[in-house]
């Protein structure tokens, strides 16, 4: 699945041209006419039924906690807006869809080679969050879409109504206390309980679990959603928590974080946006608490891995370098670049006791790394000091692939 995961992100990095943002908001038009809504709307007094009958998820009940291959996980950068995939060897969950005038989340799932999403989650029907809903079912086959059930009347919340009646795809409207397992994929529905007709409060909010792992997705509920979800369920101990409403004071409370207890925070926000996400109280909350906080703004598209036991940080994608691409395809671009953000994740973690600092280390330590000798430990020395390991593709005759042997042999560090 890791080789898997590095071909994914070397087709990634050819992408030809995301999406150009149009501003914020989505348009209005007309409501959809009355016979539609009462056709498509989820009966709630017959929940038990139509959850039995019109889901393609197996409910589970299962506390088995021993899953096979991998689950990756992308925070994918879609500026002011969210899209969140998790992909296992044979399952495609997108939790919410990006912005209404964009197409960089369907580019994305396109270059990384997705040709099926089995379940689209919409956790509510703001367009920077279905926005991409119509184009998505339009692309790919979809089997399954969750919405809240809230309605709007934006011509994006219409058109995907629309979009899901034409293609005949299985509709559901998920309610707290429901688990569903999706291949080695559980889903566990934490929010709402009921329906409060607050767009926000009433996003659908997942625990995802894989193994002895877990992720807390809540959409853009705010504290009150949350102390709902600590009421009925207490504990919700996770690896990452995506940061509510895009890192907003109305979302991720203390005792919500306290009660994740995230090894991680993902902010899905865009750079300078209008709306001053993530809120300087969020931020100075999980300094505060310890926890490795990522926003897509500033590291790009965030992807982590998890074996079931364990949540790694595999890569951090430049958008920057995304735009730089836009017309090329050298592959030897690509793999500099793939192996270069292969750098930053690995300079990013403890440094190991045993590594030899290429900053302060003597010619024969630093002649046990690998392409490194006679020669090349001098010009090493003098091109002192060295911000990165991949620096030192500085030193003639060190190039893409010796750099990346460096790195594979684990023993060069920048200290």
């Amino acid at each position: 699945m890791r080789k898997r995961l590095i071909n994914l992100l070397i087709v990634l990095f050819v992408l030809v041209g995301c999406g150009t943002s149009m501003g914020t908001g989505y348009e209005v038009s007309d409501p959809v006419q009355q016979s539609e809504k009462e056709a498509f709307k989820f009966d709630e007094s017959e929940a038990d039924e139509e959850i039995e009958d019109e889901s393609d998820l197996e409910s589970d009940a299962s506390t088995d906690q021993k899953v096979s291959g991998e689950l990756i996980i992308h925070f994918i950068d879609v500026g002011q807006a969210d899209a969140t995939l998790f992909q296992t060897d044979d399952v495609n969950v997108l939790f919410d869809a990006g912005n209404w005038n964009r197409r960089d989340v369907v580019d994305y799932l396109l270059a990384i080679g997705v040709e099926k999403i089995d379940l689209l989650i919409g956790s509510h029907p703001d367009a920077d969050h279905i926005g991409q809903m119509p184009l998505l079912l339009d692309q790919f086959q979809v089997d399954e879409v969750w919405m809240s059930g809230v309605e709007s009347t934006s011509r994006t919340f219409e058109k995907t109504i629309d979009k899901i009646f034409e293609h005949d795809v299985s509709y559901h409207e998920p309610r707290a206390g429901e688990s569903y397992q999706i291949g080695e994929l559980s889903l566990d529905v934490i929010a709402p309980a009921k329906l409060t007709n607050d767009s926000n409060e009433d996003s659908i909010s997942i625990y995802f679990g894989f193994g002895d792992t877990g992720v807390v997705m809540t959409g853009d509920a705010g504290v009150r959603a949350e102390h709902a979800m600590l009421n009925a369920r207490g504990s919700l101990s996770a690896d990452i928590l995506h940061a509510g409403h895009h890192g907003s004071s109305t979302s991720t409370s203390e005792a919500f974080l306290q009660a994740v207890v995230p090894d991680y925070v993902i902010i899905s926000a865009g750079k300078d946006n209008s709306y001053g996400h993530p809120h300087d109280e969020v931020v100075d909350l999980l300094v505060k608490s310890g926890v490795e906080i990522f926003a897509t703004y500033q590291h790009g598209t965030i992807i982590f891995s998890s074996d079931g036991q364990s949540m790694t940080l595999e890569s951090m994608i430049d958008q920057a370098f995304m735009a730089d691409l836009v017309g090329s395809s050298s592959q030897s671009k690509v793999e500099t670049k793939q192996l270069e953000e292969k750098s930053k994740v690995e300079e990013s973690k403890p440094v190991p006791a045993g590594c030899i600092d290429i900053n302060t280390a003597s010619e024969v330590e630093l002649m046990e790394i690998i392409h490194i000798g006679e020669e090349r430990v001098k010009e090493l020395i003098e091109l002192r000091p060295h911000n990165t390991v991949n620096g030192l593709k500085r030193i003639h005759g060190i190039g893409d692939g010796r750099m990346r042997d460096i790195i594979e042999q684990d023993k060069a560090c920048v200290r």
